[in-house]
C-alpha cells in the first residue's frame, strides 16, 4: 500500500490520486479538495471520491466554475442508489434559486386552444397522443442551456422514473425527489390531461349539434319545394360528413373513458421521463 501524503493547506493525509500532477510529474502539495481548480488539468478523469468530497463541501460548491467541472468530469457509479443520490445533490447544489413548479389550472386552456381535433383524433388512432402531450410540456418546461437555472423538472433515473421536482413546501422552494412521478403527475400531467378531456369534450358536443342539423335536414315536402336550393346544398354536404361525425363521436366517447384517460396520463408521465434527463 502506497504512503499517504499529507496536504500542506488541510493537514489532512491523502493518497497520491487526490493530488493534482504538474508537467514534471511531480505532485502539488495541496490535495485537489483544497485546490480544487486544478482538476480540470489533469490528464486523467479524477475518481468518484474526489468529486464526492468537493460536493460535499459547501464553500468550493457555490463556486459556479466548479459546479460545471463536476458535472462534466463525473463518472456514474456502478451502485444505482448512489447514483441517483449524487445527482441529485448536484442538481440541489446548482440550481438553489430554480423557480417552484406551480400547478396547471386545469380549466384554462393553455395547451389545446389552437389545436385541430380531428388532428388529435388521428394522432389518438395512431397510438401517439401520450408522445404528442408529452413534447408538449418537455418543449414548455425544458430550459435551453444558458437557463438552466429556471429549470424545475429534471430526472435522475428514467427507466424507474425518479424524478427531481422543485416545488414549494411550508412557504419555501425546494428541491423534492419524486419516485414514480407523484408530484409531477400531480401538478402537471394531470392538469393537462384534464384541459384535454375538457378540449374534446367540446368537440364532442360540436359533433352532437352537427348530426341534430342533418336530422333536421329531412323536412316535409313542401319545405323542401321552398328551400330545395339550400337544402340540396345542406344534404349534400353533410351527407360527405355523416360517416365521419359518427366515427369521431365513436372514438371521443372510448376516450373520454375514465380508464382510457388515467392511462393517457400514466403513458404520459413515463414519456416525460426521457425529456428531463441531466446534463
Amino acid at each position: 500500500m502506497s504512503e499517504k501524503i499529507k496536504c500542506s493547506r488541510c493537514g489532512i493525509k491523502r493518497n497520491s490520486t487526490q493530488f493534482a500532477v504538474k508537467k514534471d510529474g511531480s505532485l502539488y502539495k495541496t490535495c485537489l479538495i483544497c485546490n480544487p481548480k486544478e482538476v480540470i488539468k489533469q490528464p486523467n478523469i479524477p475518481n468518484n471520491s474526489i468529486i464526492e468530497n468537493l460536493l460535499n463541501n459547501s464553500q468550493i460548491i457555490n463556486d459556479k466554475l466548479l459546479t460545471s467541472l463536476i458535472l462534466k468530469y463525473y463518472q456514474p457509479s456502478t451502485n444505482d442508489h448512489t447514483n441517483q443520490v449524487t445527482k441529485i445533490d448536484m442538481i440541489r447544489q446548482k440550481y438553489k434559486n430554480a423557480p417552484p413548479l406551480k400547478k396547471l389550472n386545469e380549466d384554462i386552456n393553455i395547451f389545446f386552444q389552437n389545436e385541430n381535433p380531428a388532428n388529435l383524433l388521428q394522432i389518438y388512432k395512431n397510438g401517439d397522443l401520450h408522445n404528442y402531450i408529452s413534447k408538449m410540456i418537455i418543449d414548455e418546461y425544458t430550459m435551453s442551456k444558458d437557463n438552466k437555472e429556471n429549470q424545475s423538472i429534471y430526472v435522475a433515473d428514467v427507466a424507474r422514473k425518479k424524478f427531481i421536482i422543485r416545488c414549494t413546501e411550508k412557504n419555501y422552494a425546494v428541491w423534492k425527489d419524486d419516485p414514480g412521478g407523484v408530484i409531477l403527475k400531480s401538478l402537471i400531467v394531470d392538469p393537462i390531461i384534464k384541459q384535454f378531456e375538457i378540449f374534446m369534450t367540446c368537440y364532442m358536443l360540436e359533433v352532437i349539434n352537427k348530426k341534430q342539423m342533418i336530422k333536421k335536414v329531412n323536412t316535409s315536402y313542401n319545405e323542401y319545394i321552398k328551400h330545395r336550393d339550400h337544402i340540396e346544398i345542406l344534404v349534400e354536404s353533410f351527407s360527405m360528413k355523416i360517416f365521419k361525425l359518427e366515427e369521431d363521436f365513436n372514438i371521443v366517447t372510448t376516450l373520454l373513458n375514465t380508464n382510457c384517460l388515467n392511462d393517457l396520463s400514466n403513458k404520459t408521465l413515463t414519456h416525460l421521463a426521457n425529456g428531463f434527463g441531466i446534463e
